[in-house]
């Protein structure tokens, strides 16, 4: 059942000897080039035209027909990719091209499978593209298993087990959470009947989950011997993270926004203010450090997404600390795009759909554990009311050192007021110049004065800081924050 194919083998070889370079496969006047970098799939293209990553911008609508003409011939003269101009020129957003790269890959690969292409050779290759994909072929035949799967047909005399393989390439895959929930019960082996019997799934997409890591070939089938013990042991799939760190999707930050400070310079001085804000808050109370925080701003656009990702980054740098960023803005989710990573699967997929823990909707971006919010959600109101929020936010607890919630602005609904309740103490992010002072004056009312932890004011201009450094300031999709550059005495 598992997809066999020589090309696949080529790039398995390929990937095994961690190559760099271009593979260059031809089918009459077709041609197919898939690029490497030291084992890693950094892009592919072909020269069929709907299998081109501008057709797949115009295909998904994050461009349009004639822009993406603007765009193939700037491109053309810059001597650039066309997805790089497309990220630069602010277009498509960093989480969408990764999406959309990853997608182009995928086709281009089942294209490779459903017709014969000839081998011209690999070449050697130091050409570096500045936002690689650098994806595992596992990741891609996975996707594709995906788009193949079928009801699995599998005998119950026969035992399903996860297929051997180093470990640490486990979560290097990106596992939906059903996938995720069946991986870690197959680490001993199960027939069937007991995964639908143990898993709380529908034995319809348990069989669909199996037939698609069968094809993956990230599990495998065998005979039952004669008297094998039953392993069935009712609802006991882990669910602590020291049980699923191994398989726990690591996110790619390639794509990551340069607004995270705290990643793209530790040192920086606005770098500084978000340790200098750690600090502050692990000593805003008398009792004890707050331990699940809340950011929200008083209206829409005042930063605090961006805020909330760097400090929760932030604190994730501290030696033996677990942190995770939870992203409980339903209505205008962003932390995603500043992590550059898929949205889906999140927050709003658990909280409509799911009957699994939600341990299994949890992914890392380098040390620091992230919950997105996925699809925005038609009611967000009832959905973070209802008791699986307030469960989950305790299981958090347990679990994590640092809980920090990105919570939707006061206006224009006070969703926030729901999560503040959930938490030990708010942020509240005040965008200088810009937020109205009624709207700061009427958030800070609202408020419980006992969770207030404190006021963060972003945008503030450089005259403040009494310093011989000018900032550069920059915000939201734009510039958002400063970055320290020594220049003329101000």
């Amino acid at each position: 059942m598992k997809i066999q194919h020589p090309v696949l083998d080529r790039l398995r070889d390929l990937g095994a000897q961690r190559k760099s370079g271009c593979l260059l496969l031809t089918r009459r006047e077709e041609e197919v080039r898939f690029y490497f970098g030291d084992g890693l799939i950094d892009a592919a293209h072909s020269s069929v035209e709907d299998l081109r990553l501008g057709q797949t911008l115009v295909n998904a609508r994050l461009v349009r027909p004639t822009t993406l003409k603007r765009l193939l011939r700037r491109s053309r003269k810059m001597g650039r990719s066309l997805g790089e101009v497309a990220l630069e020129l602010n277009l498509v957003r960093r989480s969408e091209m990764h999406r959309m790269l990853l997608r182009q890959i995928v086709q281009i690969l089942k294209r490779c499978l459903d017709v014969d292409f000839k081998d011209e050779g690999f070449e050697p290759l130091e050409r570096v593209f500045r936002y690689p994909c650098r994806v595992p072929l596992d990741a891609l035949v996975l996707n594709l298993a995906r788009e193949r799967s079928r009801r699995l047909v599998c005998s119950d005399s026969q035992r399903l087990q996860i297929a051997e393989r180093e470990e640490a390439e486990w979560n290097r895959l990106p596992w939906r959470p059903e996938e995720a929930a069946v991986i870690t019960k197959l680490r001993v082996p199960h027939a069937v009947s007991e995964l639908e019997e143990d898993l709380p799934m529908k034995d319809r997409e348990v069989r669909l989950v199996l037939g698609t890591l069968l094809q993956a070939g990230l599990i495998e089938a065998s005979p039952q011997a004669p008297g094998f013990p039953a392993e069935s042991s009712g609802n006991s799939v882990p669910v602590g993270i020291d049980d699923l760190d191994w398989m726990m999707p690591q996110l790619n930050d390639r794509f990551r926004s340069q607004q995270l400070e705290i990643v793209r310079d530790p040192h920086s001085f606005v770098s500084e203010q978000f340790k200098s804000l750690k600090i502050r808050l692990n000593g805003a109370t008398l009792d004890a450090p707050p331990q699940v925080i809340g950011v929200s701003s008083p209206v829409m656009g005042d930063g605090k997404s961006l805020v909330c990702s760097n400090l929760a980054l932030c604190f994730s740098q501290d030696p033996g600390k677990r942190v995770v960023l939870v992203d409980c803005d339903l209505r205008k989710p962003t932390a995603q795009d500043y992590l550059g990573v898929p949205s889906d699967p999140g927050l709003t997929h658990y909280l409509t759909e799911s009957t699994l823990h939600p341990s299994f909707f949890i992914r890392r971006f380098r040390d620091l554990y992230v919950i997105t919010a996925g699809r925005v959600a038609d009611n967000p109101v009832e959905l973070l009311s209802q008791d699986r929020m307030a469960q989950l936010v305790e299981y958090l607890r347990k679990e994590f050192d640092i809980v920090v919630l990105d919570c939707p602005p006061f206006e224009p609904i006070s969703d926030v007021q729901i999560l503040s309740k959930l938490t030990d103490g708010v942020v509240l992010v005040v965008r200088s110049g810009r937020t109205p002072y009624s709207s700061a004056e009427r958030a800070l009312k609202e408020f419980d004065p006992q969770k207030m932890l404190g006021v963060v004011f972003n945008d503030v201009p450089p005259v403040v800081f009494n310093t011989y450094y000018s900032y550069g300031y920059y915000y939201g999709d734009k510039e958002a924050y400063p970055y320290a550059r020594k220049d003329e005495p101000r």
